[in-house]
C-alpha cells in the first residue's frame, strides 16, 4: 500500500490491522499479546502528546525477552506521574508501563531519545 493510498484509508477510517499480533503469533509470545499492546499504546501516545516528533516503533525478541522501543525527536526524558490527581484526565501511562514490563527506561541519543521496555513470557 503505497502513501496516496494509507491516507486515502486512514481518512476512510480502513487502515490494515497493525503487524503486531501476527509478530507474535510468528514468536509463539500470544500470552504477551494484551501487555504488548497496552505498553504500546501508552509509549506511543506519549509521543504524540508530549514529543510531538515523528517517532518509530520498534519489537525485537531475544529468545527470553521482547522489547518494545519508540525513539522519537524529542530529547526531553519521560516523566513517570507518581502521583497523579484522581480527576486528571492522563499522568498514569508511565505508571501502567511500570506495573506491567519487567523492566522498563530510556535512552538519550543526539536525535532524541529512545523508551523502552522489556516483557518476558
Amino acid at each position: 500500500m503505497g502513501a496516496a493510498q494509507r491516507r486515502a484509508a486512514a481518512r476512510a477510517g480502513a487502515l490494515p490491522a497493525p503487524p503486531g499480533p501476527r509478530v507474535l503469533q510468528l514468536w509463539h509470545l500470544e500470552p504477551l499479546e494484551w501487555r504488548v499492546e497496552l505498553v504500546v499504546t501508552e509509549l506511543t501516545t506519549n509521543a504524540v502528546r508530549h514529543a510531538r516528533t515523528l517517532f518509530t516503533l520498534s519489537m525485537t525478541w531475544d529468545g527470553r525477552r521482547l522489547r518494545v522501543e519508540v525513539s522519537d525527536a524529542h530529547p526531553v526524558p519521560p516523566v513517570s506521574g507518581e502521583h497523579p490527581q484522581p480527576e486528571a484526565a492522563g499522568g498514569r501511562g508511565l505508571l501502567l508501563v511500570e506495573q506491567v514490563a519487567d523492566r522498563w527506561g530510556y535512552d538519550p541519543h543526539e536525535r532524541g531519545k529512545t523508551i523502552w521496555c522489556d516483557l518476558a513470557p
